[in-house]
């Protein structure tokens, strides 16, 4: 509890409450290891530096021990799904397209192209980018389902490509599954979570933008295609670990630090890459890469492992309905963490927005 008692007394409303947290602890650290007390006045950016890099180097450090003693499955591991499968022409088509909409939010930052936008340019361009994935679904090819039989343990994971009887009707395949699943949670992210933001971590958005409960709207469309890639590429590590190695207790303990690792730097790259954007900001940036990208972490740590096992394994294979129940039960997962953490700083949560308004 010394991180709890590093708040500073009679401060429970202040944003600044977890960022004195962060700087007590980033401070007794630094008591240790530096013959003489810092400066009074340090810069962020070479604080976050120094910090971002220990914590990352940290991280690979520990997964590169227990490395060690993970035992290798017959046949290998594997990336992709194995076979031609819907699950696997899927996350071929958003890596595929990933780098689309990465190009042009970069056009758009580096350009600052967002000082002409208006609220409707922001939703149009928002939208659009959102298109291609709401439309695979329905243009995708009829491949089989990717729900291949339980192996042994000694065995992995691995498994044979299903057989073509086994194609699905277009509500049952996976790439509509997997669209639903995230356009459920990114919509709970932005509609609930972003206040959690605004609260704990003192971050603000401030360009015009129509606003859906005083979140702007064109973000519930940007949040999903940002998932989508994010999920994608998790579905690769995941895949390769839970292929490649055998079912042991410490391949239980590599998939755990993993994810642990992933969900952090998911939300640190999301933070740094979107710092160049001057109309979201935080009170307190080194907070907000350090302490911040622990929290928003937090969604990543349910989401990656309930979304990675969509059509993975025998007990993973969901109908249409079902995926969205797992959706909304992965929200309010991460609900509960997210509140779990106000109330451990003892912070208030306000929600004063409004059904929609500029």
């Amino acid at each position: 509890m010394a991180f709890k008692a590093a708040l500073p007394s009679g401060s429970t409303s202040s944003p600044f409450t977890l960022a004195h947290a962060a700087r007590a602890a980033w401070s007794c650290v630094s008591d240790v290891f530096s013959p003489s007390p810092p400066p009074p006045s340090k810069d962020d950016t070479a604080d976050i530096t120094v910090v971002m890099t220990l914590i990352l180097l940290g991280q690979l450090a520990v997964l590169s021990v227990v490395f060690v003693f993970l035992t290798p499955a017959k046949g290998g591991g594997r990336w992709l799904p194995p076979g031609d499968t819907d699950k696997g022409a899927y996350e071929r088509f958003v890596l595929a397209y990933s780098p689309v909409w990465m190009g042009v939010f970069a056009v758009i930052i580096a350009g600052q192209l967002y000082e002409s936008f208006t609220a409707h340019t922001y939703m149009l361009v928002c939208t659009t980018l959102c298109l291609p994935l709401f439309i695979y679904p329905f243009l995708a090819p009829a491949l089989p389902s990717h729900a291949p039989p339980p192996k042994e343990a000694s065995e992995g994971d691995n498994a044979s490509p299903p057989s073509s009887s086994t194609v699905p009707s277009l509500l049952q395949g996976y790439p509509l599954k997997a669209t639903a699943w995230l356009a459920i949670y990114s919509h709970i992210g932005n509609y609930w979570y972003t206040h959690y933001f605004y609260t704990v971590l003192g971050a603000s958005y401030s360009m015009p933008s129509l606003r859906l409960n005083d979140v702007p709207l064109p973000l519930y469309f940007a949040t999903f295609f940002y998932f989508s890639t994010y999920h994608a590429l998790s579905n690769l590590l995941l895949r390769r670990v839970t292929s490649g190695y055998q079912r042991t207790p410490a391949r239980g303990l590599f998939l755990l630090l993993l994810l642990l690792a992933l969900s952090y730097c998911t939300a640190f790259m999301e933070t740094l890459t979107i710092s160049a954007f001057p109309y979201y900001s935080f009170q307190d940036p080194f907070m907000a890469f350090t302490v911040g990208s622990a929290f928003y972490g937090l969604y990543f740590l349910v989401s990656f492992p309930a979304f990675f096992r969509l059509d993975e394994f025998k007990e993973g294979r969901l109908s249409l309905y079902q995926s969205a129940m797992d959706a909304l039960g992965a929200g309010m997962l991460i609900l509960i963490l997210l509140d779990a953490v106000r109330l451990w700083l003892n912070m208030p949560l306000t929600m004063a927005g409004q059904a929609l308004r500029y």
